[in-house]
């Protein structure tokens, strides 16, 4: 078997359902969604695969998420963070 492919879909705003899929890249293979409930309050903005094993990591955009009074992207540099999930497609 071929290296699969991992894509996010999803909407541009913040508003939406996600979702992942894992595809070998062949034409007459249909994508399969996985990791539907791992990423259920994540917005998945990039992934990439951890060297030597066949997880990924997904890194979420959090600009318009909460932290206190502000949404992440109005706190100081100093304070921004992100989440990030790992999954094995």
């Amino acid at each position: 078997m071929g290296k699969e492919y991992v894509i996010a879909a999803g909407p541009v705003a913040d508003d939406g359902t996600f979702a992942l899929y894992r595809r070998s890249g062949a034409s007459t293979d249909t994508p399969v969604a996985f990791g539907t409930d791992a990423i259920a309050d994540v917005k998945p903005e990039g992934l990439f695969e951890l060297s030597g094993t066949t997880a990924v990591r997904i890194l979420s955009d959090d600009g318009e998420v909460r932290y206190g009074k502000r949404v992440c992207k109005d706190v100081p540099p100093a304070r921004k963070q992100f989440r990030s999930v790992v999954l094995t497609p």
